[in-house]
């Protein structure tokens, strides 16, 4: 009994001299902005099919290049509530441009046929409406606002002459604005529009042919939240 008592004393103590091992509280979690969506017509997708060199070669003369046919594609960018957005692109075909367009920012690559450039593409955006409310109705963009994209963000300034407006600059973000004296985008919950590409292929790739010529550009056109 004695002994039995000690054991439970000896336990009691060690018990009494015990802690729980501390444990950390975390707080966590993510903040989005507004969740937009884009959408291309056709997804995004414009096919020439077959061309002849010949049917090429009927086409505008734009020395040092002919110009395909342009092509459309409807754009269309929707927010859940107002939302200030600018249109973005990413030249996928880059280190095919050229050499003497590489200073061109209007210009996205169309490839190459072997070791040769075939080209260039822009994209000009047309016929834009801002939808404001959503019970709103669709305005026309008129003013079109630049800035560059990424890190190296700076104040929003007007494109560059009226030859070049709404032609899409991968180097700049696009925003549009709801009136003439607009200084931002406009914030809006759609905004409709269409995409018009104009392919530009060198005329001595065409002239030069030897087999198939691929036109193969890409982009990816994107927006940043403002």
């Amino acid at each position: 009994m004695f002994k039995a008592s000690m054991i439970a004393s000896a336990l009691l103590l060690a018990l009494a001299g015990a802690r729980a091992a501390p444990q950390d509280l975390t707080v966590r979690g993510l903040i989005t902005p507004e969740s937009c969506t884009l959408e291309l017509g056709n997804h995004g997708a414009l096919d020439y099919g077959t061309l002849s060199a010949s049917t090429v070669r009927t086409y505008e003369d734009a020395d040092p290049f002919y110009l395909l046919p342009s092509r459309r594609i409807s754009l269309t960018v929707t927010c859940p509530s107002a939302t200030a957005v600018a249109l973005a692109a990413t030249d996928n075909r880059a280190a095919s441009k050229p050499d003497f367009t590489a200073g061109d920012s209007l210009g996205f690559g169309l490839g190459r046929s072997g070791a040769q450039p075939v080209g260039v593409f822009r994209i000009q955006v047309v016929d834009m409406r801002l939808v404001r409310t959503p019970d709103g109705v669709p305005e026309p963009a008129v003013r079109v606002l630049v800035r560059p994209k990424g890190a190296a963000r700076g104040a929003w300034g007007p494109g560059r002459t009226d030859a070049d407006q709404g032609f899409i600059d991968h180097a700049m973000a696009t925003g549009y604005g709801a009136t003439a004296g607009a200084r931002v985008p406009t914030a809006i919950v759609r905004m409709l529009g269409a995409l018009e590409v104009f392919p530009f292929v060198l005329k001595s790739v065409v002239q030069g042919a030897r087999s198939g010529i691929a036109i193969d550009g890409a982009a990816t056109v994107d927006f940043e939240y403002l």
